[in-house]
């Protein structure tokens, strides 16, 4: 069995985003669902990225 890894220290913006990103929805569709500009989405989603690719160096 897999180990799920939990991250807990996404600010509510990156797990919004995280979480429609995860439903197949594109950068407009999200920008139009939760009011937010481009560059917020952006940011949002690269900090995710971020944190995540930190947490996997643990287990690498």
């Amino acid at each position: 069995m897999e180990e799920v890894i939990s991250i807990t220290n996404f600010t509510i913006n990156e797990n919004e985003v995280l979480r429609l990103k995860r439903r197949g929805y594109n950068v407009h569709q999200i920008m139009k669902k939760l009011n937010f500009t481009y560059k917020q989405i952006d940011n949002a989603w690269t900090r995710v990225k971020l944190k995540l690719k930190n947490s996997y160096k643990k287990y690498i």
